[in-house]
Formats: C-alpha cells, structure tokens, sequence
C-alpha cells in the first residue's frame, strides 16, 4: 500500500538524493560536481522547507521514498494573467522507474495543485519531460513557451 505525507526538514537527504536521481535522468549521464550539487540542493531544501517556501509531497511504499513532488512559491507584480501575483512553479515530479504508471504521480501532482490553490496562487507553472506532458495536460497545463502553465487559480478579492 502506498502512502503519501508532506516532507519535513528531516527528509532532505532522501529529497536529496531523489533530485540526483531526477537529474540523472533528464541529463543522461553522471553530474559534474556531484559534491557541489549535493551542498547545494541540500541547502536549498533546508532554507526553504524551514520557511515554507518550498513544499514536497512523497510517496512511501514499504518505508522506503518511491517518488516526489515540489512546488517552490514567488510572487512578481500582479498582472492582468495573475492578478495575486503568486506563482507556483512545480518541480522535481519524479517517480523511481519500477513504481511508474502505477497513479502515484497523478496523486502527488493533485497534492502540489492543492498546496497551490491553498496559496491562492495566480499561476502555476512547471517544465515538463517529454514523459510528464500528458499528465500535466490532463489537469489543463497549456504549453507557452518553453514551460506548462495553469492560470485557473482561485483569485484574492
């Protein structure tokens, strides 16, 4: 059975290693740096989880992490688009290989679009893999540019 709870602070090791993982993938071979990143994306988390900034959802099977989702939030001016001015961009969807095509992304994708619509953001936005398009298009993710982008968000008044 797989079960799913927001991260805390003591999981930024496997989040960590998670990213790695993701990264691998999407580049094709070894990280240069690989010591750099992990100081790097280690201290990220750390600042950002701690304030909130940034959100993750995982999902554990058997006590071990199988799969991750994050939403990193900002604001810029509001605008005609994005009325609030809040923006969250999703990142680090990544599910490991033997545990794929099994709904556990479309969960966590529906947990980070809520951790949004609890913001009341004005857009959400993400780089798709060529593998993630058609989840993302399923919730209403239109292509603009070289991101995804959801602009249906509920509005402050």
């Amino acid at each position: 059975m797989f079960t799913y709870r927001k991260a805390t602070i003591d999981d930024i090791s496997i989040l960590t290693e998670l990213r790695i993982e993701f990264l691998k993938e999407v580049k094709g071979a070894d990280l240069e740096n690989k010591n750099d990143m992990y100081y790097n994306i280690e201290k990220y988390l750390n600042n950002h989880i701690t304030d909130e900034s940034f959100i993750a959802w995982l999902c554990v099977f058997e006590n071990e992490v199988i799969a991750t989702s994050g939403i990193s939030f900002y604001e810029v001016p509001p605008s005609h688009s994005n009325i609030t001015g809040k923006i969250g961009y999703i990142m680090n969807m990544y599910t490991k290989k033997p545990y794929r095509r099994k709904g556990i992304a479309s969960i966590l994708f529906e947990k980070i679009i809520e951790e949004g619509l609890e913001r009341k953001v004005g857009k959400l936005s993400l780089h798709a893999s060529k593998d993630g398009k058609s989840l993302y298009q399923k919730y209403g993710f239109i292509e603009n540019n070289d991101e995804m982008v959801f602009y249906k968000f509920r509005r402050d008044k």
